[in-house]
C-alpha cells in the first residue's frame, strides 16, 4: 500500500496561503510516497488525505482542514517515526532559546547594571543561541535521513 495523493485542486488562488498550505501537503505526500512507511502510520496518513479528498474547496471549514490535516501528519510522523519537516528544530529551539536563554540574560544584565530596561537585550541573544542550537540539531536529522523535504509552515 502506498500514501494516497491529494485530489488537484485548480480554483485555489495562487500566492495565497492557502495554496500554500495545499501546496506544502502535496509536497509532503510525494514525499512520502518514496519512502517506507509502517502500515498503522502509512493508514493514518491516508485516512487524514482520504477526508482531506472527499471536502469541497468552497466549503468554509476547508482552509481549516488543511491546516489541521498537515499538523496531523507531520505530529503522525515525528511521534511513530522522528521524521521532522525542514527548520523544525530551529523553529522550536527559536521559541525555547528567547524564554530558557534570553530572559535569564537580560534580567541578570539588567540587575547588573542596575537598570532593567536592558531586559530587552537578552531575548535577541537567547533567540539566537537557540536558532544556531535549532540549525545544528536539523543538520543532524538531515544526515540521518530524518527530514523531510517540505517545510512545517
Amino acid at each position: 500500500m502506498a500514501v494516497n495523493s491529494l485530489k488537484p485542486r485548480e480554483e485555489l488562488e495562487p500566492k495565497s496561503r492557502l495554496y500554500k498550505k495545499y501546496d506544502t501537503l502535496e509536497k509532503l505526500c510525494r514525499d512520502l510516497q518514496g519512502r517506507p512507511l509502517p502500515a498503522e502510520t502509512e493508514a493514518g496518513i491516508n485516512q487524514a488525505l482520504s477526508a482531506l479528498n472527499v471536502l469541497p474547496t468552497s466549503d468554509p471549514s476547508f482552509p481549516r482542514r488543511v491546516g489541521a490535516t498537515l499538523r496531523r501528519i507531520f505530529r503522525m510522523l515525528e511521534k511513530d517515526l522522528g521524521w521532522v519537516p525542514r527548520n523544525y528544530y530551529r523553529g522550536q529551539w527559536m521559541a525555547l532559546g528567547m524564554a530558557a536563554f534570553g530572559v535569564p540574560i537580560g534580567t541578570a544584565l539588567g540587575a547588573i547594571t542596575g537598570n532593567m530596561g536592558l531586559l530587552g537585550i537578552g531575548i535577541p541573544v537567547g533567540m539566537t543561541l537557540g536558532m544556531a542550537i535549532g540549525a545544528n540539531l536539523d543538520k543532524k536529522a538531515e544526515r540521518e535521513g530524518r527530514q523531510l523535504a517540505c517545510d512545517s509552515r
